[in-house]
């Protein structure tokens, strides 16, 4: 198991832990409950440049739209950055 601290009810880190629920694959919940990643930290081993990628390309796309369109693009390249950042954190 591995020990990710953070991934716990009581995370002082809110938007970390959101995060990682966002990638958690246990479905009842356990992991959270032990705050532990019973999946070896699989879940959170992810390739770094895509993230970057996807943001990048998410970006772009954003470049040649306007209104509530571009917005919800941009948000989207946003989350992908999160993501970069729970990952890189997950691997430290």
């Amino acid at each position: 198991m591995a020990n990710e601290k953070w991934l716990a009810l009581d995370s002082q880190d809110h938007d970390k832990f959101a995060a990682a629920m966002m990638l958690c694959q246990n479905a009842s919940g356990w992991c959270v409950h032990a705050g532990r990643c019973f999946y070896d930290g699989d879940c959170f081993r992810t390739d770094v440049s895509a993230y970057t990628d996807a943001a990048r390309r998410i970006r772009k796309l954003a470049e040649d739209e306007c209104g509530l369109l571009r917005s919800a693009l941009l948000e989207a390249a946003s989350h992908m950055d999160t993501m970069k950042q729970v990952a890189r954190d997950s691997r430290s």
